[in-house]
């Protein structure tokens, strides 16, 4: 099974006319394969269901044993924007009482745990890019989640929960560190006090008083904390953890104004003419705001732009995967392989509107990259 699964991925990824079938074709050719492949009888109607009805609507498949529902699985033609499918999804498999779902376009597999609390967006626990991603991480992925023997006996959910867990301890983690951090020196203690000053003195020879460690540290206190900068994952990077529409911001809509609220007028205007040349690089390109970083997708992230106010600039990141990047004016380095950035692994920046015209150029290259 995991040889046969692995050749057809091998074959999908070489596939680029996937971008263009619709659903029945996506169906047939990438869904119903992957699905007897990890072990389900694609025949039998009682273990594998189409158009199965719910809620005064219709499922695409239901994966079912011993009459018991186990996987709702919706699927939408290939390149389709997954994103406005998942409420109703995630709605009628909770009602059903599935525990897993599934949603894809054949290239794309988003995988939830309807029955969890939160937002659709929430209780998506893993993504599945079978362009992006080495083939032996999606077929693990689809076998340890989907896989007819997992499903069956319930470690599918297992593993599901735990990369839930993990994930949803992660998030917590990254949401309260910057707010720790705020709170100490916003509220510094004798011991931060005592520290600060014994090693200026160290390097200086004179010892600040109290009263002027206090107002060096409140002088360089962030304006919010949404401007303290710590390293580590950023969020397109827990796409298979919690989603970004987690945040309060998020929620309320993040917009790309939202985003360069803070940054100088020069870079303002510099980030809206590069978001003007990347979004005219096609019809297919879509702009996903984060809370301190703007996306720009294909199938997947192909540039994330970042404004800087303490640089006063943009700090751009591209995908590039293995593909050597031809920049005859060395503008780009690589991103450190601790960020696990994946294949958006070039990084480079501008403060300049003279700069545009060569940063898009880098730029195209990543969006001819990414399929």
């Amino acid at each position: 099974m995991q040889e046969d699964l692995h050749s057809l991925i091998r074959t999908l990824k070489a596939e680029k006319r996937l971008e263009s079938f619709d659903e029945a074709a996506t169906k047939q050719v990438v869904v119903l394969r992957v699905l007897s492949l990890l072990g389900w009888d694609i025949h039998n109607i009682d273990e594998v269901r189409p158009e199965y009805p719910v809620a005064g609507t219709k499922v695409d498949y239901l994966l079912s044993h011993a009459d018991k529902r186990k996987v709702f699985i919706e699927v939408k033609r290939a390149g389709e924007m997954l994103d406005r499918h998942q409420e109703q999804l995630l709605n009628y498999s909770f009602k059903e009482g599935v525990q897993l779902a599934v949603l894809t376009n054949g290239i794309t597999w988003w995988f939830y745990l309807p029955l969890y609390e939160g937002s659709w967006e929430q209780r998506k626990f893993y993504t599945i890019d079978i362009y992006d991603q080495a083939p032996d991480e999606v077929v693990s992925r689809l076998l340890e989640y989907l896989s007819k023997d997992n499903v069956v006996t319930g470690k599918a959910v297992q593993s599901a929960e735990s990369v839930y867990r993990t994930r949803q301890k992660e998030y917590e983690i990254s949401e309260t560190l910057p707010k720790a951090w705020n709170k100490i020196i916003s509220e510094p203690d004798e011991v931060l006090i005592n520290l600060i000053a014994e090693n200026t003195e160290k390097m200086c020879g004179y010892r600040p008083d109290t009263v002027t460690v206090k107002n060096f540290i409140s002088s360089s206190l962030p304006e919010s904390i949404d401007k303290i900068e710590l390293p580590g994952k950023r969020p397109e990077q827990i796409i298979q953890t919690i989603p970004k529409s987690q945040t309060k911001e998020q929620k309320k809509g993040k917009t790309a104004d939202d985003l360069i609220k803070r940054v100088s007028p020069e870079i303002k205007g510099l980030f809206f003419k590069l978001r003007t040349n990347i979004l005219e690089l096609g019809d297919n390109v879509r702009e996903v705001v984060g809370g301190w970083y703007c996306d720009y997708r294909k199938s997947s992230t192909f540039v994330t732009v970042i404004p800087q106010s303490k640089n006063n600039r943009l700090l751009i990141y591209i995908k590039m995967g293995e593909k050597k990047i031809e920049d005859p004016q060395k503008w780009t380095s690589p991103i450190p392989s601790t960020y696990q950035y994946g294949k958006i692994n070039t990084q480079f920046h501008i403060s300049e509107h003279s700069q545009i015209d060569y940063a898009m150029r880098l730029i195209r290259q990543a969006y001819d990259y990414v399929p």
